[in-house]
């Protein structure tokens, strides 16, 4: 049910899946109050499978809407800015739900294990991925919620093709499905962590801050010394462990305090405190990996030292690229500008995020994701973005098949690009300069230059440029 802080009213558990639903919402939009990023919900079809006994097809198709309409349409807690959410859509049961007693209506145990269930969940996920490959009113993609569709090897047996291709069509049409490899015996969640456990409602994983460090600076500072810019790397990290540790400090003192701003993160529903600090987790090739397995073993060593849980991982601050870049080529001008990418003389520069290649590399779809593959393990939330010029359901497939056995890539999406006419309304697939239909030059970009969908009218100088150089890429 629903009973938080400073609330006028309580619900009791949902006893029917529209019901859970609103529940969900409303609690996603309390979250929103007090995170700046992503709210993120795992295994939803699972979840919801014991409340959808006896409801036909075409009632859970409209829950499906509901469920993503209700999410892409949240945007009145904070300021209007839309709620950055995503969902773990599951074929095969996950492994820690596997031993888990299911909860029913009324938030009873049902008797049964959520394996039994597992035909119902199944429906919900693929009537999900069809409201997910319809789009909006008008054709478009949905900007949020992002759909997680998790792939086990069993998904790749001929008997479940149905279920790939239905989220290949969907990534071809809206491109809207990240698709998570799931090839380990278990599901793999935020940060790198493996869920556990057989009460699967205590299972709360936060990210408390992120900071973001210039690499690229510190080759500049390094001067073609291996032994330079590892010191200076060093030094970054020892930095931002500390900007960790205080801000740790800092909210453990909010939390203590029942009344205090952040009360809402106390509330004790099921024998524990909705978040707990103490287990808090911030988040050329062959150098490339040095670089990255120098900073995986350094931040094992900042969280002994500083009893925090720190983990290398990819930045969610769209905007450092372009920051970065621009400070860089302002003090180590002339030698930066050979490495900085962009329009230098418009001042639409930007270096590659994380672990990712450059948008306009140029390479296969299979080559990309072997190459950021190999970097996956060792940089956590980092994907594969592959550039999508036309290719049907049945090529998707083949591309998340061969990733699935031949790489050791974790995460993958694919990323149209549309345009979206503000003159007659009308939204295509594909990059133009103006209206396929009308003519009108009034249009805008939406595309996935950010990792989510954006449109081109908010973006800065950085993104801009990139997706100008993705434009003149593709054919």
């Amino acid at each position: 049910g629903l009973d938080l802080p400073d609330w006028f009213s309580v619900a009791d558990p949902a006893k029917h899946a529209e019901v859970l639903l609103a529940h969900m919402v409303r609690f996603s939009a309390a979250l929103q109050g007090n995170f700046s990023s992503w709210v993120r919900w795992d295994a939803v079809n699972i979840l919801f499978a014991p409340y959808l006994a006896g409801m036909s097809d075409n009632s859970i198709k409209q829950l499906a809407q509901m469920l993503v309409f209700e999410f892409s349409q949240l945007a009145t807690a904070r300021g209007g800015q839309l709620m950055m959410s995503s969902m773990d859509i599951y074929w095969d049961l996950p492994v820690h739900l596997r031993d888990c007693r299911a909860i029913g209506p009324g938030g009873v145990e049902t008797g049964r294990k959520y394996s039994h269930y597992l035909p119902d969940a199944r429906r919900f996920a693929c009537a999900v991925l069809e409201v997910f490959k319809e789009g909006d009113a008008r054709g478009r993609p949905f900007f949020f919620p992002i759909p997680l569709v998790h792939l086990t090897r069993q998904v790749f047996l001929p008997e479940n093709r149905g279920f790939l291709l239905q989220g290949c069509e969907a990534a071809a049409r809206t491109g809207n499905p990240h698709f998570i490899f799931d090839r380990e015996r278990h599901s793999t969640l935020p940060g790198g962590k493996a869920a556990s456990g057989t009460e699967p409602w205590k299972m709360r994983i936060a990210l408390i801050q992120n900071v973001t460090i210039n690499l690229a600076r510190a080759g500049f500072h390094a001067a073609k010394s291996d032994a330079k810019l590892f010191t200076a790397i060093d030094s970054l990290m020892e930095t931002a462990a500390l900007a960790h540790a205080e801000k740790a400090d800092f909210m453990n003192k909010l939390l203590g305090e029942e009344q205090g701003p952040l009360s809402f993160l106390t509330i004790n529903r099921d024998g524990e405190p909705y978040l707990k600090m103490k287990d808090a987790g911030y988040g050329a090739v062959e150098f490339c990996s040095r670089v990255l397995k120098f900073i995986r073993k350094k931040t094992d060593v900042l969280s002994k030292k500083h009893g925090l849980r720190i983990l290398p991982g990819h930045t969610p601050a769209e905007s450092a690229a372009y920051k970065f870049a621009r400070l860089d080529l302002k003090k180590f001008a002339p030698e930066s500008a050979r490495f900085i990418r962009g329009n230098l003389a418009r001042g639409g520069v930007y270096y590659s995020g994380s672990a990712c290649l450059p948008s306009a590399h140029g390479l296969d779809p299979g080559e990309q994701a072997r190459i950021e593959g190999i970097f996956h393990k060792l940089v956590s939330g980092v994907y594969s973005r592959i550039r999508l010029n036309g290719e049907s359901p049945g090529e998707i497939a083949d591309i998340l098949t061969r990733a699935f056995l031949d790489t050791g890539n974790l995460q993958m999406t694919f990323a149209p690009v549309f345009t979206s006419c503000l003159t007659c309304r009308m939204t295509f697939t594909g990059h133009f300069t103006e209206c396929p239909r009308c003519s009108a030059g009034e249009i805008e970009i939406i595309s996935k230059i950010t990792g989510y969908f954006a449109r081109s009218s908010s973006l800065n100088q950085g993104k801009l440029a990139e997706l100008e150089d993705l434009r003149k890429k593709l054919p």
